[in-house]
């Protein structure tokens, strides 16, 4: 017995050591930097913004995997050591993060990007919530957890929250004014300029109304991550050591009915906003949209699953047109999702079951 719960508590300091690392990982993101090369005062100002848009490419391809595995990790370490591993992680990544940017307000905004997902992933378990709830719940959580991180620095230094987007935009503007002009000297028929046109159009748009892209664009990856991290804990409890309720198959997942109540309110009080003329309705617009287009086009694909069970070459092309055509993609998976949650409602309904 004394062998076991040694063997155990080994195999719990593992995990703590993995969260850990992956928490450092996501301080040491934090604090990237591209320097900008020596060029002449003429060019400076294009290289500078180039390599604070690279910065921040950079940041986001580094920064979305560690989000996508780092509070599994967390929720693990809870399961096979102890809860109070929660508080030692959460402590470690402030002080690492504090003594990395040197700064203890950029340290809690660590913490509030990463904590509260990892315990309230540990706590959804714990209190045996649908695998769906755990997911969306945990989205929400991290997409505030992001807007702390992005926006409330810029927020509290020059009262803009969404001025991170509108910088963006700005230099990205810089590197693709300068393309523009390249791409210009050498199409001499014009052909490129209506593209040219568009994206500086609709660039200069996003950078205007930042407050109405941005929490959205933040809900990306907050669900892509988040969807990880739940189908991480299945993988590792394969042996056992964490008690989470059975994951269906693919074809049987389903929304929540309160999901799709929930979400149609906010998507008529939005649309209510707009209509009296709020500035944020049109936020709220986009927002409800994509708590809306996630979900229903992963139900989408479930139910496309479902339909195809005999012929499963069938679903393959369509998971492979869908990633060739993403956006085309999320306007027709939504709709057929919201048919196949109907269609379940009603089959349950005829066979006399809980709808």
């Amino acid at each position: 017995m004394d062998q076991n719960l040694q063997s155990n508590r080994i195999n719990g300091l593992f995990w703590v050591m993995l969260a850990a690392v992956a928490t450092a990982a996501v301080c040491l993101v934090s604090v990237l930097s591209l320097p900008v090369p020596d060029v002449e005062p003429e060019l400076f100002e294009l290289y500078a913004a180039m390599a604070r848009f690279d910065t921040l490419v950079l940041k986001i391809v580094l920064l979305i995997p560690l989000l996508c595995v780092t509070p599994a990790l967390w929720a693990r370490s809870a399961w096979r050591l102890h809860p109070m591993a929660l508080a030692g992680l959460t402590l470690f990544l402030f002080a690492f993060g504090a003594l990395l940017t040197h700064n203890a307000l950029q340290g809690l905004y660590l913490v509030g990007l990463l904590a509260p997902s990892g315990i309230l992933l540990y706590g959804m378990q714990r209190w045996k919530l649908s695998n769906f709830k755990v997911v969306f719940y945990g989205s929400i959580l991290l997409l505030f957890g992001l807007f702390i991180y992005v926006c409330l620095p810029s927020y509290f230094a020059y009262g803009d929250a969404f001025l991170p987007l509108r910088n963006a935009i700005t230099d990205y503007r810089i590197v693709f004014e300068q393309t523009a002009a390249e791409l210009s000297a050498i199409d001499v028929n014009g052909l490129l300029r209506p593209m040219i046109e568009s994206v500086s159009e609709a660039t200069l748009a996003m950078k205007l109304d930042a407050d109405q892209y941005l929490v959205a664009y933040l809900y990306y990856p907050a669900a892509i991550a988040t969807l990880s991290n739940a189908l991480l804990s299945y993988l590792w409890n394969r042996k056992g050591g964490a008690q989470l309720i059975p994951l269906r198959p693919f074809s049987d997942w389903m929304v929540d009915s309160q999901y799709v109540i929930g979400v149609v309110l906010l998507s008529i009080l939005s649309y209510i906003l707009v209509f009296s003329g709020v500035s944020f309705g049109s936020g709220l617009v986009r927002i409800a949209y994509v708590l809306w287009m996630l979900p229903m086009g992963l139900l989408g694909l479930c139910t496309v699953k479902k339909w195809t069970a005999s012929k499963p070459w069938i679903f393959i092309l369509v998971c492979v047109v869908c990633g060739l055509l993403f956006q085309t993609a999320m306007q027709f998976l939504p709709i057929v999702g919201m048919f196949g949650y109907f269609w379940d409602r009603m089959r349950r309904r005829s066979q006399g079951g809980n709808v």
